[in-house]
């Protein structure tokens, strides 16, 4: 059995930059949404830092749906 894999590849340079590091991206987002989730949960945080955490959370979830 044969499997052919096909690519469409950005014809841009700076696209493909974009489309080659976009797991790299992901996996840094990912990683900060948890390191936020942490300290909201685990750690004794200002109010005022803690809806700043907030705040940024939902900014990066919202951003993510766009």
């Amino acid at each position: 059995m044969k499997a052919t894999i096909e690519f469409n590849l950005p014809e841009d340079d700076h696209e493909a930059q974009l489309a080659m590091n976009a797991g790299k991206i992901s996996s840094v987002i990912t990683d900060v949404l948890q390191k936020i989730s942490h300290s909201l949960k685990h750690e004794d945080l200002d109010e005022q830092y803690a809806a700043g955490l907030e705040k940024s959370q939902q900014l990066i979830l919202d951003s993510l749906e766009e």
